[in-house]
């Protein structure tokens, strides 16, 4: 009985160093008695199945980008994806120098203020270029601005926006860049990335919540808004159109 349990062993650790094809140096099945042999032929079964396995799972791409060097065997580092991170379902939408939506960062109510998941009515994305900007969940639609100023009276003149006193984009979402639809026309406009803000005298602005051009001379620390590119934010003035988020 030892040696069938040593012959055991030595099949075995064959069939898992991935040398089944050739056991011609070990005993073979039809040297042992029918229980060793049949079991013996039941594991390289199993073996074979779990090798088949590990093949696809290596196969598999899940959504969002890689946030370190990860080697996994059979998993290079660009398959490798963190949680939380989301794309762009539908087809033929371009997000210029973009693959997909990015990654999902928020939620918001009708109002543009934090939402629960559940009941928001616009999610929020980071672009891959760091550009960020808002989806309505109806129609995937870039989300209106709370608010755009003008160096001029009567909203004339050069287009300027800045954090209002907490009522309207924060200063890393101006810095790093955002596209939105403006409350005044409904463009799609962004602000580039990397501006540095210069005290600059305006004069007029147009809030989403109570249209109409109004008188507000003042100066502040403005950034330049101007018509959204998708070369550079890589969000499309078209909207993403109907999506549906993915997840790992």
């Amino acid at each position: 009985m030892r040696a069938y349990i040593a012959l055991f062993f030595v099949v075995f650790l064959a069939a898992c160093n991935g040398n089944s094809d050739n056991d011609s140096a070990y005993a073979t099945t039809a040297q042992l008695p029918p229980n060793e042999a049949t079991a013996i032929a039941a594991m390289k079964a199993q073996i074979t199945t779990l090798q088949g396995q590990v093949s696809r799972f290596s196969e598999l791409t899940l959504i969002g980008k890689p946030t370190a060097s990860v080697s996994a065997e059979g998993i290079s580092p660009e398959k490798f994806r963190t949680m939380g991170e989301m794309t762009q379902q539908a087809v033929a939408v371009s997000f210029g120098t973009c693959s997909n939506m990015g990654v999902l960062i928020g939620f918001e109510n009708s109002f543009g203020q934090p939402s629960s998941g559940l009941s928001a009515t616009s999610q929020d994305f980071r672009q891959c270029t760091g550009y960020q900007y808002g989806a309505n969940i109806a129609d995937g639609s870039i989300t209106t601005a709370e608010r755009i100023f003008w160096s001029g009276a009567g909203c004339t003149g050069t287009l300027l926006i800045w954090e209002a006193g907490g009522a309207a984009y924060n200063t890393t979402t101006l810095k790093n860049g955002v596209t939105f639809a403006s409350p005044f026309d409904g463009a799609i406009d962004m602000v580039r990335a990397g501006q540095t803000p210069v005290p600059t005298p305006f004069q007029s602005v147009w809030v989403r919540d109570n249209p109409g051009c109004q008188s507000d001379v003042e100066t502040q620390p403005m950034y330049i808004v101007e018509p959204n590119d998708i070369n550079v934010s890589g969000i499309p003035s078209s909207g993403v159109g109907s999506y549906q988020l993915g997840a790992p």
